[in-house]
Parts: structure tokens; sequence; C-alpha cells
């Protein structure tokens, strides 16, 4: 007989669900040096960038990082292609 494992009244959150149960993955919110927000990043982006004091954090609740550095000037590879005669 295949044995199952008791009842909980309590549900464990995946790795893609929060305390509450939503599947949203946790974002940081971002703030440029101006104070205008930007797009939320991943948490393992902010921690990059807070490490590598290009950020500093600046609210926990909920968790906000405002940039400090100007943003980079190197060619990302994100560029549309131009059409030449």
């Amino acid at each position: 007989m295949l044995k199952t494992a008791p009842a909980r009244a309590w549900a464990c959150a995946g790795p893609f669900e929060n305390a509450t149960g939503s599947n949203r993955m946790s974002t940081v919110q971002v703030i440029d040096r101006n104070g205008q927000p930007l797009k939320p990043c991943h948490p393992a982006r902010a921690r990059q960038l807070v490490k590598g004091n290009r950020a500093r954090v600046v609210a926990l609740k909920p968790y906000t990082i405002q940039l400090t550095s100007p943003p980079s000037t190197r060619d990302n590879g994100h560029h549309m292609p131009t059409e030449t005669p």
C-alpha cells in the first residue's frame, strides 16, 4: 500500500509563489538618478547593482533601489538593424 504524507492545514509556497499564493515573481522597484520610476528588475540584478556601487537601497517596503551611476553607453547588441541601399 502506498503511504501518503499527512494533510497539512497550510500550503507550501512553490518556487514561483509568494506568501499570499499568487504566481507573481518578486521584483525590485527601480528609480533613476533624478527620482523617476523605471521598469522593475529581478532581485538578483538589484543585488548586482547595489554590490557594484551602481545603486543604493532607498526603501525596504516595497524594496526600492535608486541608480547612482549614469547609464552605460556601451553597445549591448539591442539596436534595430538599419537598411543600407
